[in-house]
């Protein structure tokens, strides 16, 4: 089949389901490591993402009706380089092997990038592996390389015991503790009622680490996703660091990580953050791999001289939590 076969429809058109999203990206992603099981239930919760739109969402449909390849957008207000960025957010961008290499993904990209300009987004954000062959297709759309994302992994229990940590569920009204530690780097979104509900409906089971009274809504926190992912080829339970809360110095990040109550401890951060770093270092975590932030400048404020600084690693974008 050729490119000019296959109809572009969004998410709201009809035949786009959780079901064949999560087919389709099974296929495309089953084998990845630290990516967030694809079930149908999963694909329900996160098309419900706050910013999420099924008429943002893209798809090409081959002529037998199957999807062919996928793609989801958010719109969020991000802060960027000090300032406010109306950004559309891309991710889950997945193609089926059988109808590779006939230019979809581009397709998807360049139209949800001409829809996200019509609406008045300025910034599109997307997260993928480094040095991969989509880094360099997005490259070639005219996306640029805005931050290196180390992900780090490692064993709470290969880090000496650490106290004063209490752990506890997310509530609905921890809001206005979230954010803290990432509220000054770019690519941060702020937290809002509607996003911590959200939170709260996941598959994934959220915490709070407090150094300190567990009941302040004030201090040194985390923000974790309980989990599954595929670690070293093997489907193994794990806590991702969503985030980090208040104002926290090297030690402190480190009892956090260290005290959490799971086998497997995943960090993702700016590689040009030193004192992230090291923080995991001392927790017992060591880098096993980059992905990188992408940008595509969809204003005239975003051009190639914008300074971004270091940037948020949003994990929902790059595992799923």
């Amino acid at each position: 089949m050729a490119a000019d076969d296959y109809s572009i429809v969004s998410h709201a058109d009809g035949g786009v389901t959780d079901d064949a999203l999560s087919a389709l990206a099974l296929t495309c992603f089953g084998g990845y490591g630290l990516v967030a099981p694809p079930t149908p239930a999963f694909m329900e919760w996160y098309r419900m993402r706050p910013g999420m739109d099924a008429q943002y969402c893209l798809a090409a449909i081959a002529q037998a009706g199957e999807i062919a390849s996928s793609l989801f957008v958010t719109d969020a207000d991000l802060q960027v380089s000090g300032t406010g960025a109306r950004a559309a957010v891309i991710d889950t961008v997945m193609t089926a092997p059988q109808h590779r290499k006939r230019g979809l993904a581009s397709r998807l990209i360049t139209t949800a990038a001409d829809r996200a300009r019509e609406r008045g987004r300025d910034l599109m954000v997307l997260f993928t592996g480094a040095d991969s062959g989509p880094e360099r297709l997005y490259s070639g759309l005219g996306f640029r390389r805005v931050a290196r994302i180390a992900v780090a992994i490692g064993s709470p229990g290969a880090a000496p015991a650490r106290e004063g940590v209490t752990w506890r569920r997310l509530a609905e009204g921890d809001r206005v503790l979230l954010g803290g530690y990432h509220s000054t780097a770019s690519g941060f979104r702020p937290y809002t009622p509607g996003h911590c509900s959200w939170l709260l409906r996941s598959p994934a089971s959220y915490s709070i680490g407090v150094i300190g009274d567990p009941t302040a809504l004030v201090g040194q926190a985390a923000l974790v996703a309980g989990t599954v992912v595929r670690i070293e080829g093997e489907e193994r339970e794990a806590g991702l660091v969503v985030d980090l809360l208040g104002t926290l110095d090297t030690d402190s990040v480190a009892r956090l990580m260290g005290s959490l109550p799971v086998p497997n401890v995943v960090v993702c951060y700016d590689a040009m953050d030193t004192a992230m770093a090291a923080a995991c270092s001392l927790a017992g975590l060591s880098v096993q791999g980059y992905d990188v932030a992408m940008a595509l400048p969809l204003a005239d404020r975003w051009g190639p001289s914008a300074d971004f600084g270091t940037w948020y690693p949003l994990t929902e974008s790059i595992i799923g939590f």
